[in-house]
């Protein structure tokens, strides 16, 4: 965040936590606001059908992205295999209305990630060991 730079640049720890701050607060006031009014602002029958497209709109959006990441990755044993396990199981869970918290998945998908970038270096590392003897 810019702000957070320039505070920090101008007045230290202090300025980048108070010009972060001065970022998040009115956002937050903001949020805090509509959040006493959205239980009854969820009531009405047009918000409810407002949401049921945006819902629609999100999955399609969704759905263009992982198309779009398909589509770059490399079409190797180990991706696919991947790829393939991944969408049979949120097709499965979608199935069976198993629910599980996005922070969660979030976590997961980072420690998945974090393993297979770790296996790759250690197969590199090794490769480059056996090249050098």
């Amino acid at each position: 965040n810019l702000a957070t730079y320039v505070g920090y640049k101008k007045q230290g720890f202090w300025g980048s936590a108070l010009a972060t701050l001065g970022v998040i607060l009115p956002s937050l006031a903001i949020i805090f606001a509509i959040s006493l009014f959205l239980e009854s602002f969820m009531q009405n029958r047009y918000v409810q059908y407002a949401f049921v497209g945006i819902k629609c709109a999100v999955a399609l959006l969704i759905l263009k992205a992982g198309w779009a990441m398909f589509s770059k990755i490399e079409k190797k044993p180990l991706a696919m295999t991947v790829f393939g396990a991944v969408f049979s199981a949120m097709l499965l869970f979608e199935l069976f209305a198993v629910s599980f918290s996005s922070v969660f998945l979030i976590l997961l998908g980072g420690i998945l990630g974090i393993a297979a970038f770790t296996v790759k270096g250690v197969k590199r590392k090794g490769e480059r060991e056996v090249d050098h003897k």
